[in-house]
């Protein structure tokens, strides 16, 4: 950007024209609130409601491309104008965090994260972001990787990495739900339903898992993985208070600003993307108060040696 500073309100007209590419993506391809009419009748007849459809049809090249385009000229925007609350496409960007495109995913979210690091002095955009917050939550979780020896460290090296038979399948376990009435028990029970159908309270981390199990043997894209958890962890504790963190986050990996900062350590042949992703989940998780003790801990913040003052060098 070799410009001086500018305003959102000039950009309004290409803005109105990115809504509606972003719009029409959803609705096509049928991303989250934007499934296909067919799909709504169902889950209104099963009684259900589902949080958001995930992309079944990939994209086509060419949508792809103006996706990426929108979505990182939109963030330069952000990053270079000032009167940013004017921006309005949140819904639409909440739809994208559930296409199956990695890149596209990606994208997104490094978009998202600009919005969710103003919170704080801008209460009202709290709103935009409520709608995204399970999603988000899903994004973040671990991947069940730590039973086999497999930390967040060695996972985003560039170093081959044994990849155990096991995390290539999907064992998923599910409580039918009940739809027959107090009344109802003489009523003769119906055969179950081949293939079983999953509720779908039970199953928004499902298409995750599975992304997972099928491309955590390929580098480039177990990579792209960690970026978009590391990512979604910095969104994530911006929108959400420290409790609610420490319950659906930290609860469950309560090293996870250890395991963070030990992707900036200078021995690890960690990609330059991955660290800046793990500087912004750092930087977001130091936002805490009970948290920025262990994240500057974990920098070993005090020391000349350190994680931190080794990264400055490097940018330096």
């Amino acid at each position: 950007w070799p410009y001086p500073k500018s305003d959102l309100f000039h950009w309004i007209p290409v803005l109105n024209r990115f809504d509606l590419l972003l719009e029409s993506a959803v609705r096509t391809f049928g991303i989250g609130s934007g499934a296909p009419e067919k799909d709504k009748e169902k889950e209104k007849d099963a009684g259900e409601k589902r949080p958001g459809n995930v992309q079944s049809v990939p994209f086509d090249a060419e949508t792809k491309e103006v996706l990426e385009a929108v979505l990182r000229f939109t963030r330069c925007l952000w990053e270079n104008c000032g009167n940013r609350n004017l921006y309005n496409s949140y819904e639409h960007l909440s739809d994208l965090l559930y296409t199956s495109d990695i890149d596209i995913l990606e994208a997104t979210l490094r978009l998202l994260l600009r919005p969710a690091q103003r919170l704080n002095p801008q209460r009202s955009l709290r709103v935009n972001f409520a709608l995204m917050q399970e999603r988000l939550a899903i994004l973040a979780q671990n991947w069940g990787t730590k039973e086999y020896g497999l930390e967040l460290p060695l996972l985003a090296s560039s170093d081959p990495v044994d990849i155990p038979s096991e995390l290539h399948a999907l064992a998923y376990q599910f409580y039918r739900s009940s739809g027959t009435g107090a009344g109802s028990a003489a009523t003769a029970s119906p055969a179950p339903r081949t293939p079983a159908r999953t509720p779908t309270s039970s199953s928004a981390d499902g298409p995750i898992r599975i992304r997972v199990a099928v491309g955590i043997a390929s580098p480039d894209v177990r990579r792209k993985l960690v970026i978009v958890r590391l990512l979604a962890i910095a969104i994530y504790v911006n929108v959400v208070t420290e409790d609610v963190a420490q319950t659906k986050l930290f609860l469950y990996e309560p090293d996870l600003c250890q395991k963070i900062a030990d992707l900036l350590q200078p021995e690890r042949n960690i990609s330059f993307d991955i660290q800046t992703a793990a500087i912004y989940a750092l930087d977001c998780i130091a936002h805490y108060r009970g948290r920025l003790g262990e994240v500057l801990t974990a920098l070993n913040a005090s020391a000349n040696h350190g994680a931190l003052m080794y990264t400055l060098r490097k940018i330096i």
